[in-house]
């Protein structure tokens, strides 16, 4: 029941986080990466059960905060770090002021949801029962992980995409999600220093000549004319 709660939080943290809107699959990309989140809490709560809940917490506040901005705009990149950068206090309390009401409304509903699967998890056990599992299960638990992220590398082979781009996932939201949000700004930055490097250098344009090549021709009705008159 516990691991159920959790997949669904986790399910339910990637559309927030806006991934659903990043990917030609969305829904499918959030749903494995939702499942690779959890299979990866596992992992680490074998080891480290206080660790695993204390990420799971993060977790929960982080997609909590962006979900007015992940559900509208989608994840985090270079663009929404750029105008949020860019953004006097003025702007900042323009834009908040301008989301819709009821975002405000499932943001709070949905850091509830979160707080009761973390306090689910805590509570019951499942991340300190998970410690006594065989040592099977980790090997398990291992392999699926690994397939989940075989995933992403064999989706984008078969897609052909540059492995340099900001989309290039692991296909694992957690990872994704604060991946984004470190290497957004340094993303920003560069795109900024280029474009104003860019409008510093010489205009490599000309006028060729100034003799007109085309002729414009007014036409008036006499209607029009005598209204003129």
């Amino acid at each position: 029941m516990g691991i159920c709660a959790l997949l669904a939080f986790c399910f339910g943290a990637a559309i927030a986080s806006g991934y659903h809107l990043e990917y030609e699959y969305g829904y499918r990309y959030s749903a494995v990466g939702a499942l690779a989140s959890v299979v990866f809490l596992l992992l680490l709560a074998r080891g480290f059960p206080r660790v695993s809940s204390v990420v799971l917490l993060i977790y929960v506040g982080t997609t909590a905060l962006y979900l007015p901005v992940g559900w509208l705009y989608g994840a985090p990149s270079y663009q929404i770090v750029g105008s949020i950068l860019e953004s006097n206090p003025a702007e900042a309390r323009e834009f908040v002021g301008n989301l819709p009401g009821s975002l405000y409304f499932v943001q709070a509903l949905f850091f509830i949801f979160g707080l009761t699967v973390w306090k689910y998890c805590v509570s019951v056990g499942v991340f300190a029962d998970v410690k006594n599992y065989k040592r099977r299960s980790k090997i398990w638990l291992t392999i699926l992980l690994t397939l989940i992220l075989s995933c992403a590398v064999m989706e984008k082979i078969a897609g052909d995409k540059d492995w340099r781009e900001p989309d290039a996932g692991l296909l694992l939201n957690i990872f994704d999600l604060y991946y984004d949000l470190a290497s957004a700004p340094a993303q920003y930055a560069a795109k900024r220093a280029h474009i104003l490097e860019a409008a510093k250098k010489a205009s490599t344009w000309h006028i060729r000549h100034v003799a007109p090549k085309y002729k414009i021709m007014l036409w008036l009705s006499v209607r029009a004319r005598v209204r003129i008159i």
